[in-house]
């Protein structure tokens, strides 16, 4: 992996996998870009040499995870072969786009926002132009209003300070906005390069795809269906290389032709997808709307108590909602990956709706003893994990019951969890109570409602 960080155009000239961008090599069967000597030699015979598949991303394109990236990787985990590549090589490689004029495609998972967007974004683009490309769409609910969603894009943009030409909302599965973001790009980039950058995961490379596609229909003449289209998969870190697609001219004998590059994706150290095991990509992968699951925290505690040994009275009931009610997020046959820790005195008015992929498994437990002496205070956290992993939710001050949301606690990788309050009965609606006070933890992050 040395070579891909050194600079000059000396890595443009040497035969790289079609599919994560690394150059070929044959000595090294446990390392990324292995091929197999005889079969290099076949391709070359038959000029396909530059469409070769190395070894790691022949496993990739039959579905099987295969991460090499050490921030991928949960602990006591290898990559590849044993290899490990450490995310600044990959950062490195990155440092060439500021130097260089260019147009830059910025993509972000409009799911994952918090989790897909790079604080450094200007210091690995420099002062290029650049255009926000929001993919996964179509997992929004269907009765989404997109332009409200461009528009919380835009707010969220000014907040943190990036200027940006445009804002498109894409679907790299159905294809949905694709045309508009394509025409925007062919618009913005005026002769220039074009990058693709994001974090991993995004739907970088997906994007390409699509847009390759629609630039081959646009321009029938410019041998667009020659490009090698990257390679997609559920594993993080697929793509290890710039790769260069001349995917801009206008016919085949044009001179004069422009490139499109997909890039490494930025991984983020305060995924939550970071601390999950290799077999358990595929459920963090959405492939459908996602689910709410609502709770609330006061049933929830009665449930648990009428289940227990206990007798149930007013006396044991005010006990247990006198302490902690922990809930358990992450999948079936997995340890759970987070803790939402309700924080007592628990309100019966309270309500948590989990939002995130189908397949995620909530478990509560209640009357969860605090650090201190007599019970109080914050929980211990649960077995293999630490605060990195835990979000308190305390209970409120003044507040009207209308049921509205009062924030989102933001997961990276997973989703969220809106935390409401609501009436216990039509007359006791706006009645002031006590507000939410959040006290999330490292990894999960507040976006206060409007």
């Amino acid at each position: 992996m040395d070579v891909m960080t050194q600079a000059g155009k000396a890595l443009e000239h040497m035969i790289c996998c079609r599919g994560c961008g690394v150059p070929l090599q044959t000595h090294d069967p446990n390392n990324v870009g292995f091929i197999r000597f005889a079969k290099y030699l076949e391709m070359r015979a038959q000029q396909l040499h530059r469409k070769v598949l190395c070894s790691r991303c022949t496993e990739l394109e039959q579905g099987r995870l295969v991460p090499v990236v050490k921030e991928t990787l949960a602990a006591g985990e290898v990559g590849f072969g044993g290899q490990v590549v450490p995310s600044e090589v990959l950062a490195k490689q990155l440092a060439t786009i500021r130097q260089r004029r260019c147009l830059a495609v910025y993509v972000v998972d409009v799911l994952d926002f918090n989790g897909s967007f790079i604080r450094r974004i200007r210091e690995i683009i420099g002062r290029n132009p650049v255009i926000i490309v929001g993919t996964k769409i179509d997992l929004l609910p269907p009765k989404t209003d997109m332009e409200l969603v461009k528009n919380w894009l835009l707010y969220i943009l000014r907040k943190k300070k990036l200027r940006v030409l445009e804002v498109k909302l894409v679907s790299n599965e159905t294809s949905k906005g694709i045309n508009h973001a394509v025409n925007s790009i062919i618009e913005h980039r005026s002769g220039m390069d074009v990058f693709v950058v994001g974090a991993a995961n995004a739907g970088k490379s997906a994007f390409i795809q699509r847009l390759l596609d629609r630039l081959e229909v646009k321009f029938p003449q410019g041998k667009v269906e020659q490009c090698n289209r990257p390679l997609v998969s559920r594993t993080p870190g697929t793509t290890l290389g710039l790769m260069q697609l001349r995917a801009f001219r206008r016919s085949a004998t044009s001179p004069v032709f422009a490139s499109l590059y997909d890039t490494p994706g930025v991984h983020q150290p305060n995924s939550l997808q970071n601390l999950l095991d290799v077999n358990a990509y595929n459920y963090v992968q959405p492939t459908r709307h996602f689910a709410v699951h609502t709770v609330t925290p006061a049933k929830d505690v009665l449930a648990q108590l009428k289940a227990s040994d206990e007798a149930v009275s007013q006396e044991t009931l005010q006990r247990w909602l006198g302490r902690s009610v922990r809930y358990l997020w992450g999948f079936p046959g997995q340890p759970p990956v987070l803790a939402v820790e309700v924080y007592p005195p628990i309100s019966a008015m309270m309500k948590l709706s989990f939002v995130g992929v189908h397949n995620l498994a909530i478990t509560c437990e209640a009357n969860v003893s605090g650090s201190s002496e007599d019970g109080k205070g914050y929980p211990a956290a649960p077995d293999g994990m630490d605060l990195a992993q835990i979000c308190y939710v305390k209970t409120p001050d003044a507040l009207s019951l209308e049921g509205d949301v009062a924030c989102d606690l933001s997961l990276t990788g997973f989703g969220w969890v809106a935390v409401s309050f609501c009436a216990l009965t039509s007359a006791a609606k706006g009645r002031p109570m006590e507000r939410s006070k959040v006290r999330p933890v490292a990894k999960a992050s507040t976006v206060p409602r409007d």
